[in-house]
Parts: C-alpha cells; structure tokens; sequence
C-alpha cells in the first residue's frame, strides 16, 4: 500500500481516512460487532461462547491481515487482543471503532514520516 502513496498531503489525508473508515469502523464492525455478537450465541454457555468466539475473531482477524513473521503476528495480535479485550468489557463497538482508528491513524503519520520527511 505504501507504494501507492506519493508523500502529498492529500495522499496522506486519504490514507489516514481510508484507515479510519477501513480499518476502523469495516473490521470493527465485522470482527466485533458481527461475529463475536453471532457466534456466541450459538454456545449454551454464554461465557463459554464469549471467550470461544473472542479467541476465534481474534485469529481469524490477525489471519486477515497475513502477518508474514514474527514481528508481524506481535504487531497485529497484540492491538487486536486489546480491541476485543475492550469490546468484552465496554460492550460497546463505538469503544473499539475508536481506538482502531487512533491506532491506525498514528501508523500511518508515523509511516509518512518515516518514509516522506
């Protein structure tokens, strides 16, 4: 993705949007909101289909994103532990959809200027 980015402040802007919206709000929605919200309550036990289904949104999102060593897998599971660890105790998306998008955000600023100043 950082090939397709020129270091212009417009690029830039429409790079921390796309995080904001992409990551932030889409994944959340779907890897929080959705699927832990259905697969736990396909359990008896709804502890048991919380954690259950916490665990599995946490691989399968972490998946999604490919990490391809070990550094990657550190960098995505621990925010995505954090995410889902909030959501359990928060209840509430909007607490998620937040702090995805803050850290998505800062990546991308450090990114910029790592690579364009």
């Amino acid at each position: 993705m950082l090939t397709m980015y020129d270091g212009s402040l417009v690029g830039l802007l429409s790079f921390i949007a796309l995080g904001v919206i992409g990551g932030g709000i889409t994944e959340e929605l779907f890897n929080r909101g959705y699927f832990i919200n259905v697969l736990k309550d396909t359990f008896k036990n709804p502890k048991t289909g919380l954690w259950f289904s916490a665990i599995l949104s946490i691989l399968l999102f972490s998946l999604g994103h490919m990490p391809s060593s070990a550094l990657d897998w550190f960098d995505i599971l621990v925010p995505t532990i954090m995410y889902t660890l909030l959501f359990i105790s928060t209840k509430r998306l909007t607490a998620t959809i937040i702090a995805h998008g803050i850290y998505n955000m800062a990546a991308i600023i450090l990114t910029y200027y790592i690579y364009f100043k």
